[in-house]
């Protein structure tokens, strides 16, 4: 026979933190009632004893912490969860007084500790030393859930080399959700927004904004990121150490030391956009936009890559170009979908995507930047370029030299249906036909390839062409215009689609009689019917 949940109410009744039996209900007492199912005393409205999973009901008001009233772990100014616990908070505002002790907030332990918090500000916490985070800790098999709760202006003030617990939000061995929340303006020496540590987090409609340092840290963590922002910190957006990552729908813009650093690490971003990071001083963030590095894998999908600076040397020497948006280390690349491009200066010659790794796949796909060479792969095990198009900015007459692959391997370098405004080096054969090139230089020979092809006339700028990303449009006439028969290599009729997600070689309106060369399919249409994409091999392997 199943039993009845009982779900107990206890409503605080006072501002006042005093824990005594005065005939008030303070929130500290609120939390010891529910924790020990034990009334705090036996006058007329004192909180009356929890019963299994319980409500704490707050008035929309200011609750304002005196004092230390927790000592499990570091000091804090409400009692730890350690029942399943909800917090209602009605707009209410939980804050440290400034004359009162260094402490960290609210914290939640152990497997019996649930908390839930509910339409709430938490702000002012400060720790030092070795202290636990200011705003909130969750540990040991703990889980907390947070639903439209705000935790900012705390302060992790810890001078000199950074502890392992500097962040507003530390969790460590437990589980956290925020929906519709907030971590914003955690402040003093090397204070992060988000730290954790073997955690499951998942991040949905949320920000994590205006952190002296970091944005989130994690490590060994699953981290589920979808409609959220991770903007404006003094450092990384995030910094991810051997863990899992998910990102949909969201954006990482405005970091001062780049987007995102992955090592040891798996990703899967789509539908995204990492925007407007730096990198000022070319000493910190190995690139602009993502850092991906140490044996990790990530692939985008429908995503940009887009705007972001990572510091160039301007000459006299040492000449040191940065990498704008992606830098790849020993680690593997697939971007399906997506733009990647530099910041927009015409005065910046950085590379927008160096590969110095293992296996990078670009399929449906534009690198470009205003460098002499947005693309560079070198030491790779295997590259892969499919209906995609590389090029420049600079100056392609004077030197047309987008794809710089002159440190790959021979035999590595695999290209079919793709624009490339010139290599580095002859791609020995490295062409699965149907490439175009302004000149000879990459050596593309097999069957619908296109040599000395004057680009002026082949793609237009870089615009929002339809579709999640921006694309080079083909221009009227453009030789790769219906350039690929129906039913050759990869060219299926209503089956394959470009960068946009616009229909290839479907007739009127999608994509005319054939498809096209590169990541645009001229004169089709966005919104028309787009059947599921299928990426087939670029090329087939035997067994080695």
């Amino acid at each position: 026979m199943a039993h009845a949940v009982h779900t107990a109410a206890i409503t605080v009744n006072t501002t006042s933190m005093a824990v005594a039996n005065d005939g008030k209900c303070s929130l500290g007492e609120a939390i010891i009632a529910a924790n020990t199912d034990t009334a705090s005393g036996d006058k007329a409205g004192e909180c009356p004893a929890g019963h299994g999973a319980d409500t704490i009901v707050l008035a929309s008001t200011t609750y304002t912490l005196t004092q230390v009233l927790e000592a499990l772990e570091n000091p804090m100014g409400l009692p730890f969860v350690m029942s399943e616990i909800t917090i209602a908070g009605h707009g209410a505002t939980i804050v440290r007084d400034s004359q009162a002790p260094e402490f960290g907030m609210m914290g939640v332990a152990f497997e019996a500790g649930k908390l839930t918090l509910h339409d709430l500000t938490i702000r002012g916490g400060r720790t030092s030393g070795g202290a636990t985070a200011p705003g909130l800790s969750v540990f040991v098999g703990a889980v907390a859930l947070l639903n439209n709760v705000t935790l900012i202006d705390n302060i992790s003030d810890h001078p000199g080399t950074s502890w392992t617990n500097d962040a507003s939000v530390y969790v460590s061995d437990a589980t956290l959700t925020l929906i519709n929340s907030a971590v914003q303006d955690n402040t003093g020496a090397h204070a992060f927004g988000m730290l954790l540590f073997n955690t499951t987090l998942t991040l949905q409609e949320s920000v994590v904004s205006g952190h002296a340092e970091e944005g989130i840290v994690a490590y060994d963590s699953t981290l589920n990121i979808i409609g959220s922002r991770i903007e404006d910190n003094g450092e990384r957006g995030l910094q991810v150490r051997d863990s899992v990552v998910t990102v949909a729908e969201s954006t990482i813009r405005q970091n001062r030391n780049g987007g995102m650093e992955l090592r040891g690490s798996r990703m899967s971003m789509t539908d995204s956009t990492v925007s407007g990071n730096t990198v000022p001083d070319g000493l910190g963030n190995l690139a602009g936009g993502l850092a991906i590095r140490s044996n990790s894998a990530v692939t985008l999908t429908r995503t940009s890559i887009i705007g972001n600076d990572d510091y160039e040397y301007p000459p006299p020497c040492p000449c040191v170009l940065g990498y704008d948006a992606i830098a790849v280390r020993d680690s593997s690349l697939t971007i399906i979908d997506s733009l990647i491009a530099d910041d927009g200066d015409a005065d910046n010659r950085d590379t927008t995507l160096d590969f110095v790794g293992a296996d990078l796949k670009i399929l449906n796909s534009t690198i470009t930047g205003w460098g002499p060479a947005p693309l560079r792969v070198s030491e790779v095990n295997q590259v892969e370029i499919d209906f995609s198009t590389i090029v420049s900015n600079f100056d392609y007459k004077l030197r047309p030299t987008a794809f710089d692959n002159s440190g790959a391997p021979a035999g590595t370098v695999q290209i079919s249906h793709s624009i490339v405004q010139g290599c580095w080096s002859y791609v020995a054969n490295g062409s699965q036909g149907y490439n175009v090139e302004p000149d000879t230089w990459c050596g593309f020979t097999a069957t619908g390839d296109k040599q000395n092809t004057d680009f002026d006339t082949l793609v237009g700028p870089l615009a929002d062409n339809g579709g999640p990303t921006q694309t080079h449009a083909l221009l009227s006439g453009a030789p790769a215009i219906d350039a690929i028969p129906v039913g050759v290599n990869a060219c299926q009729a209503g089956i394959t689609s470009d960068q946009r997600g616009a229909p290839r070689a479907g007739g009127a309106h999608q994509g005319g009689s054939g498809c096209d060369i590169g990541a645009y399919e001229a004169n089709s249409d966005v919104s028309a019917p787009v059947l599921s994409p299928l990426y087939l091999p670029i090329i087939a392997r035997g067994a080695s």
